[in-house]
């Protein structure tokens, strides 16, 4: 009997907390919409981290200003 309660614990608790397949997949679509929706837009960047940076531009001003 031991056995057969140890094969019933083990099923049971092997999918606790674990989402179905399903879910996962729709999660990943609305988040790359997201994504996709952000990058689209047409007004610029206010936040630092998300405004494009020309790194060509950016070594041009540095020199400019250590001239």
């Amino acid at each position: 009997m031991a056995v057969d309660d140890d094969i019933t614990m083990n099923e049971s608790t092997s999918c606790v907390g674990k989402r179905p397949r399903g879910s996962d997949i729709t999660a990943v679509d609305d988040h790359d919409h997201q994504e996709q929706s952000l990058c689209s837009s047409s007004e610029p960047a206010d936040h630092p981290k998300r405004r494009h940076i020309d790194i060509e531009e950016e070594y041009k001003v540095r020199k400019l200003i250590n001239v």
